[in-house]
């Protein structure tokens, strides 16, 4: 016969809730809809400018994005610019600059992971008979620590897994057409800086093992790239006949940094991290 305490405890991780066979029948949770948010979607707005002028013309265009995700709890915001100029100040001479921007901020829940740590592989796991809430539980959730209550590990008050992310990438060339006909010069440098800050906590009442306590952990990385090139470029045509020569010389550096801090019993001045 169907026995719901005897799957109680052979899967819960800690939380072992009394639960009859009787009352067991009684309910039909709908996990999925728990999981996912009905207003999922996304707001964006964008800008383009263009002007054109006797020698050059410049690009502006930037873009705002707000997206919330399928699942609950677990949203996108994204903003990003360009800029584009190129110029000639004298009939030779030719240089221009691009530069890109981005900004990320992703909050949401760790998914992929496994029982216990939320999202979609907690699903197939749910079955109808597991609750959702509990007045009488201190964080509000039915067995929130047992790995099977996938509403409880994407509250923002029990457990936070949030990413910022900064990056520009700027290019500038300058171009000279010699005297010599035929013969350019051009220089190019380019930097792709990236800056990740990436959080993680825990509260207390969401770990399953004993002594229970709450964990946190930050990660920053940063990263530097520099490219640098000139080239020298012979291009003509005699009669029938072409050249093409063309020499230089490359260069690239990077470079990166790493902060990583993590801990558990970690106190907090934020009221919501207390826990």
């Amino acid at each position: 016969p169907f026995e719901p305490s005897k799957i109680i405890n052979s899967q819960f991780l800690d939380e072992k809730p009394a639960l009859t066979r009787e009352e067991a029948m009684t309910y039909n949770t709908n996990h999925l809809a728990a999981l996912t948010q009905q207003n999922a979607g996304y707001h964006q707005f964008g800008l383009n400018m263009t002007r054109g002028f006797e020698k050059g013309g410049m690009v502006f265009s930037t873009n705002y994005r707000n997206e919330k995700g399928i699942l609950r709890n677990n949203n996108l915001e994204k903003f990003s610019g360009r800029f584009n100029l190129n110029f000639s100040p004298l009939k030779s001479v030719t240089f221009g600059v691009n530069t890109n921007l981005l900004y990320l901020k992703n909050t949401g829940v760790q998914t992929g992971n496994g029982k216990g740590l939320g999202g979609w592989d907690n699903w197939p796991a749910m079955m109808p008979f597991f609750k959702l809430y509990d007045p009488n539980s201190a964080t509000g959730y039915w067995a929130a620590n047992s790995g099977f209550n996938a509403l409880a590990f994407s509250d923002p008050k029990l457990i936070r897994n949030d990413l910022n992310e900064y990056r520009t990438i700027t290019n500038a060339f300058v171009q000279w057409d010699t005297p010599i006909k035929g013969l350019s010069l051009r220089s190019e440098g380019g930097v792709d800086f990236i800056v990740n800050n990436s959080s993680y906590w825990r509260s207390i009442f969401l770990d399953a093992n004993a002594p229970f306590n709450n964990e946190a952990s930050e990660l920053s990385v940063t990263e530097q790239t520099f490219n640098y090139n000139g080239f020298l470029t012979y291009n003509r045509a005699f009669g029938e006949h072409a050249v093409n020569i063309t020499a230089g010389a490359e260069a690239t550096r990077k470079s990166s940094y790493v902060r990583s801090v993590s801990g558990n019993s970690v106190t907090s001045g934020y009221p919501e991290l207390i826990n």
